[in-house]
């Protein structure tokens, strides 16, 4: 028998790749294309290397200053912004600063100039998606019993923390209705603040043909039956003093309604001190 064949070296293969493609003679390249190819591929290499930094620089440094400015391409997609909770201004609802990670690692500090600084047109204004708390006072209406409560358990829950929110839409009033995420202090798995919420006793699950849940309607409702059995936050009375919130809003509009349509009666001592400064204006012109 013959010796057998060993396999050829490392060495005798790079010859061969070489000797095959030329590479010491670029291909059969002249020089002036020897230099246009070097221009191309450091051309391409620049390109790319802008279009890296605006992509970093556009993800990681650029932020959105209200709900107005977020696309609505983010929207559908359902993408997640995160940012800092500066104010709360409702038992279900609350305004963040959009933070991009580079952003986040420079105002990682919640006494930060622009979390101190954040007002309406720099901050979102985030709705809670899938839950009711009872109303506060405003706009010269009574709130409900248990209101203030809300807006302080949420306060205490989220105020000045780091919160993640997925995004479902933009309602009525151009807020974001989103699911928030927050991880507990001293904690290690993020919470559904929705779910918290109702769980403390101090939201009911909101029902409607758009009602937008973030696939946690289940947890929602497991959540309000044991605030309900436990008989704490404003169910602390029992569940028949408690009026839904959707259907304390609906009394209150009819009753703006009809206060629009009922005409205004007016003393006759009202009347003569209108009639009066309503002369003496149109004579006199009106006092400054």
């Amino acid at each position: 028998m013959g010796k057998q064949q060993g396999s050829p070296s490392l060495g005798s293969l790079v010859e061969e790749v070489r000797a095959r493609w030329k590479w010491d003679e670029w291909g059969g390249l002249s020089m002036a294309e020897r230099y246009r190819l070097q221009g191309a591929v450091a051309t391409l290499a620049a390109l790319g290397c802008v279009v890296g930094v605006v992509g970093v620089w556009r993800m990681g440094w650029c932020r959105f200053r209200t709900a107005e400015d977020i696309p609505q391409g983010w929207i559908r997609r359902q993408a997640t912004l995160r940012g800092r909770v500066v104010r709360v201004g409702d038992g279900d609802n609350f305004r963040m600063i959009h933070l991009p990670w580079i952003r986040r690692w420079v105002h990682r500090g919640s006494n930060s100039s622009l979390v101190r600084s954040a007002n309406a047109e720099q901050s979102i204004h985030i709705r809670l998606a899938g839950v009711d708390a009872p109303e506060c006072s405003h706009f010269g209406l009574a709130g409900q019993p248990f209101g203030p409560d809300a807006r302080r358990w949420l306060h205490d829950f989220l105020d000045k923390r780091w919160v993640s929110v997925v995004l479902h839409e933009r309602d009525q009033y151009r807020r974001i209705v989103g699911t928030a995420y927050v991880r507990p202090r001293g904690g290690i798995f993020r919470q559904n603040v929705s779910v918290a919420l109702v769980r403390a006793g101090y939201a009911v699950v909101f029902r409607g043909p758009q009602a937008q849940y973030g696939g946690a309607l289940r947890a929602l409702e497991v959540a309000e039956r044991q605030a309900k059995r436990r008989a704490i936050g404003m169910w602390v009375r029992g569940p028949e003093s408690v009026e839904n919130p959707q259907t304390f809003k609906r009394h209150a509009k009819l009753a703006r309604s009809r206060q629009r349509t009922e005409p205004e009666l007016l003393s006759l001592g009202d009347f003569i001190r209108r009639f009066v400064v309503k002369v003496v204006n149109d004579i006199y012109g009106p006092f400054k």
